[in-house]
């Protein structure tokens, strides 16, 4: 299931951006952030196994970001 990331997926995504991104991971502030800026969309699996954010411009969306676990990757 996919829903909205909430304040409480931020230890989980931290995790997770650091696992995946290494040096090049949000930071705390950067994944908070993007949680609360206007326009965009941050969704997670429920067991945070994966992660994307998007922003919205009229009818464009953009994917600005996403993430998903190794063992959870190439399973379509």
């Amino acid at each position: 299931m996919i829903r909205p990331a909430t304040a409480a997926d931020l230890p989980a995504l931290r995790e997770l951006e650091l696992e995946l991104f290494g040096a090049d991971a949000w930071s705390d502030q950067s994944l908070v952030e993007e949680l609360e800026a206007p326009g965009r969309r941050f969704v997670v699996t429920d067991d945070v196994s994966g992660y994307a954010v998007t922003t919205r411009s009229g009818d464009m969306v953009d994917l600005l970001r996403m993430g998903v676990r190794p063992d959870f990757q190439r399973q379509g």
